[in-house]
């Protein structure tokens, strides 16, 4: 990334293009500690003779602005030695606006088998101190997550006792503490939630030894367990999990603060978002979270026509009385497809 004042790009080179059959989707990069990008790159579109280059901003959690989030930005396309073939900008009126997404299609015919693609933003604005960063920065090396890991759910060498489902998960409140501002503050006050434990003389013994207490309720075992190892190494995954572990994870690092591993998922579920379970994910999940709504909202309003045939939506529409948000959401979606006119 290169700045110039007010000004950075990113560059992405893809190879062995014209044999790509499905979406591809770079790494996040970001412009400000609030707003986080994706590109993604669709070799086909409803039109087979086209192809279409996506943007995606994502705005932190803390961000209020839904609408109107885009900075002045162009897209320009190069040949793999650097020649421009193509540039769009945020002012053309070829480059859609779609929900959180940016737009712009463009002719098969046009496409090379390696491309260069470079986004270029304006009015990036610099900051005195220096920011969280959303994902961590360097590489934990293997050993060391193995070791962290077995430090992870030892009885005899943590003071934090977690009671999940009539079972117990051991942890170490200094490492809460440091990874997790909503545990720094529950340690230091007195929350109800954390119950804190008397020590007595018999503490090596004690079956009550531990210093603090903590009953989740709301969250079963497995999803702790995830949050609280991901807490200690720094290491998240979810190939083998099913959207409700996703957003069970999702949930519970909403609410204790882990930012970093709730800003992974939400990249995860943007990326496992297709037509077949676009309906499931809004109905039964996203709809608790503005900055997740706002992006699956969009992808079923522009794919209704194929989501209405699937059978996730049919199960949905039949058993309407489980998905509490159900006509609100309904009604959303209609009035994006069908817009009111204000003149009637």
């Amino acid at each position: 990334m290169s700045y110039r004042g007010g000004y950075c790009s990113f560059e992405f080179k893809l190879d062995n293009v014209l044999k790509l059959t499905e979406k591809i989707y770079s790494p996040p990069f970001a412009t400000s500690t609030c707003r986080t990008w994706m590109l993604i790159f669709d070799p086909y579109t409803n039109d087979p003779k086209t192809y279409q280059i996506l943007l995606c901003t994502i705005l932190n959690k803390e961000s209020n602005r839904i609408t109107d989030t885009f900075l002045p930005l162009k897209v320009i396309l190069k040949s793999p030695s650097g020649d421009i073939l193509h540039e769009v900008s945020t002012s053309d009126k070829i480059f859609n606006k779609s929900g959180l997404f940016l737009v712009h299609k463009r002719p098969r015919s046009t496409l090379l088998n390696s491309i260069i693609i470079n986004i270029q933003f304006s009015d990036v604005r610099f900051t005195k101190a220096p920011p969280r960063m959303p994902f961590g920065t360097k590489q934990v090396a293997e050993n060391l997550v193995h070791a962290w890991s077995n430090e992870l759910n030892k009885p005899d060498r943590g003071d934090v006792r977690f009671k999940v489902q009539d079972s117990f998960i051991y942890a170490n409140s200094s490492i809460l503490a440091t990874r997790s501002d909503y545990f720094r503050t529950m340690f230091e006050g007195d929350w109800i939630e954390c119950n804190k434990q008397e020590s007595s003389a018999n503490d090596d013994v004690n079956e009550n030894r531990h210093k603090y207490e903590i009953e989740i309720t709301d969250f079963n075992y497995d999803t702790v367990l995830a949050m609280l190892h991901f807490l200690y190494t720094d290491e998240a995954n979810f190939v083998n999990y099913s959207l409700d572990n996703i957003w069970n994870l999702f949930s519970i690092s909403d609410k204790y603060f882990v930012d970093e591993l709730r800003q992974r998922i939400k990249f995860h579920i943007i990326e496992l978002l297709n037509e077949r379970n676009a309906a499931e994910m809004l109905f039964k999940y996203a709809w608790k979270w503005p900055d997740l709504k706002e992006i699956i909202i969009t992808f079923n309003v522009e794919h209704f026509l194929k989501i209405r045939k699937t059978r996730g939506f049919k199960q949905i529409v039949s058993s309407k009385s489980d998905y509490p948000m159900y006509h609100e959401l309904l009604e959303e979606m209609i009035l994006e497809l069908y817009p009111e006119d204000e003149n009637l």
